[in-house]
């Protein structure tokens, strides 16, 4: 009679387990399919409509941007973005370095969260969307800077692509969405490892 009570906490502790472990690879597969479907609408959309890519290609974009009048109003909104994006950068570097240097100086606690197969989905991703992110910066700064540069060949027209549209800005907005996604998803990755993963989960 006695051993019910310590049959039936067995039993709850093992469908607790069970339970984690669900949630565990539902957390590692939802951001798996994130990562693949938005990288790849940021490709095609990048290849469509960038103004640099169309340079290389000698093909037309796909979607024409329409022009607007170029003053020290507009440069100055120009660089505000710019700023922001640099900002934008600077924190995905810190996020980036925080996590790598979390990892490399505690290397009993990097076995510890990448230990098992959902924990290194999650922080794989992680660190793709972080990489994504730098990479969304590098190519908005490209792109702003071809636009300037077709400016300057045309002085006399005064006017610019319009760098406001999604067709360009996109590029900033992805950045941004890139580096909270990837923060969120590292948060996710040490809450599964340290609050969800119990000993001899899979």
């Amino acid at each position: 009679m006695t051993r019910k009570p310590f049959r039936f906490l067995g039993n709850s502790l093992n469908s607790r387990n069970s339970a984690t472990d669900v949630l565990r690879w539902f957390i590692a597969i939802s951001a798996l399919m994130v990562f693949v479907v938005f990288v790849q609408q940021t490709i095609s959309k990048y290849l469509n409509v960038s103004v640099v890519v169309s340079q290389y290609t000698g093909q037309t974009p796909k979607t024409i941007i329409p022009s607007k009048p170029y003053n020290d109003m507009t440069d100055g909104s120009i660089q505000a973005r710019l700023n922001l994006s640099n900002n934008v950068f600077q924190v995905t570097l810190l996020i980036t370095a925080a996590l790598a240097g979390l990892l490399i100086a505690r290397d009993r606690q990097a076995r510890f969260v990448l230990a098992k197969a959902p924990e290194l989905i999650m922080f794989s991703c992680s660190s793709l969307l972080l990489l994504v992110s730098f990479v969304s910066h590098a190519l908005y700064l490209t792109e702003i800077s071809y636009i300037y540069a077709l400016a300057g060949q045309y002085p006399e027209v005064g006017r610019i692509p319009d760098v406001f549209n999604d067709n360009i800005n996109f590029l900033l907005s992805y950045q941004l969405g890139y580096v909270i996604a990837g923060a969120l998803l590292a948060f996710c990755t040490f809450l599964s490892a340290y609050k969800l993963k119990g000993d001899g989960t899979t």
